[in-house]
């Protein structure tokens, strides 16, 4: 199942990021033997290659790369803040959330 990122990048299938996620399991200090055998044996692929496409399909057409922040409450009123911005901003946007 091709993977494509909302900047174009596209991935054959999931398998390509394999190396990462091992990477990172190793730095998290998981049980990288049991973590490993979960990513070889695939025992998970499809629910992830699924999760990854529609996470990326429900980024905002504006989001260009980091920093980038969403504020959602617990109505799933969402707020999307592409770029760096001062703590007044976020006190702000959570306090108008509260607010309503």
């Amino acid at each position: 199942m091709p993977v494509q990122t909302s900047s174009g990048v596209q991935y054959a299938d999931i398998t390509q990021v394999i190396p990462a996620f091992k990477q990172q399991a190793q730095d998290l200090g998981l049980n990288t033997a049991k973590f490993n055998s979960c990513l070889d044996e695939g025992k998970m692929a499809d629910r992830v290659a699924s999760d990854l496409q529609q996470a990326v399909a429900a980024l905002p057409a504006d989001l260009q790369g980091t920093p980038a922040v969403f504020i959602t409450d617990n109505r799933n009123n969402k707020n999307f803040l592409p770029g760096a911005y001062p703590f007044e901003k976020f006190k702000e946007i959570i306090d108008g959330m509260l607010a309503k």
